[in-house]
């Protein structure tokens, strides 16, 4: 392809966009992976468009795979072999994601941006263990974690949140610096947008994939008040990004306790 012989970031981001707004997004794909590859230090924009490319082609083939895959015939050859089409190319897209978060978390600077391609790993392989699950229709938890895919995206989450924590530490450790000293420790929030997305996705996982309602309630129930006790402190761009995550959280909160109490 022409975008990926010697062309500088700068043209990358640029032809990026305009592949979005033409939705041609398996382009889109293709020049993102080439900007990670060739970007010396990725920038927080360079993050949004790769999401952003990934989240156009997979999204819809999620939907999609979902709605044939809720069909009952599952003995019709015809039906089986258009699934499996589907499959091999979400598959495909969300392991080029995986492959391309690993790239990228080799040229992150910041532990936000760390923090932000850890989620999109671990959310990559959380999908691919949907697949998973459908075919080896497993409901036990002991199961379903003996699938590589299932272990997987249980690694990433666990390794996207014990960055949180270690976040959390070194923020702690520079409370008694300067407001300058401060101001250049990359630490981790409550009301951060990626974190909150990130316990949101993960606690998903768990109920879903995982199977333990009771353990996804609360792992939402503490990033829920933990984030509204400190909200008023965000401008207002960020509470409204934050206020619609929280919505999120809030809704499915209500869904699974009514779940459990039957």
């Amino acid at each position: 392809m022409p975008y990926t012989d010697d062309v500088k970031p700068r043209d990358l981001r640029f032809l990026a966009r305009v592949a979005e707004q033409a939705m041609r997004f398996d382009d889109m794909v293709k020049i993102s992976r080439t900007l990670v590859e060739t970007t010396r230090c990725l920038s927080k924009t360079d993050g949004k468009i790769v999401s952003a490319a990934y989240r156009n082609v997979v999204a819809p083939r999620r939907a999609a795979w979902r709605v044939i895959a809720a069909q009952t015939d599952h003995t019709d050859v015809a039906y089986m072999n258009y699934l499996e089409q589907i499959e091999k190319e979400l598959s495909h897209f969300c392991w080029d994601a995986i492959e391309v978060s690993d790239i990228a978390l080799k040229k992150c600077d910041k532990d936000e941006r760390r923090l932000f391609f850890k989620k999109m790993k671990a959310d990559y392989f959380r999908y691919l263990a949907e697949l998973d699950m459908f075919h080896y229709n497993f409901h036990d938890s002991n199961n379903a974690l003996e699938i590589h895919t299932v272990k997987a995206a249980s690694a990433a989450y666990k390794d996207a949140l014990l960055l949180c924590e270690e976040c959390k530490e070194k923020v702690g450790r520079h409370r008694s610096s300067s407001p300058s000293q401060l101001s250049q420790t990359s630490g981790h929030s409550v009301t951060d947008a990626t974190y909150l997305g990130l316990v949101l996705n993960y606690a998903v996982f768990i109920k879903e994939i995982i199977g333990n309602t009771e353990e996804a309630i609360t792992m939402c129930e503490h990033a829920f008040d933990d984030a509204l006790n400190e909200i008023d402190q965000l401008n207002n761009a960020e509470r409204d990004t934050v206020t619609s995550i929280m919505h999120i959280i809030q809704n499915n909160l209500t869904l699974w306790k009514d779940e459990v109490m039957g």
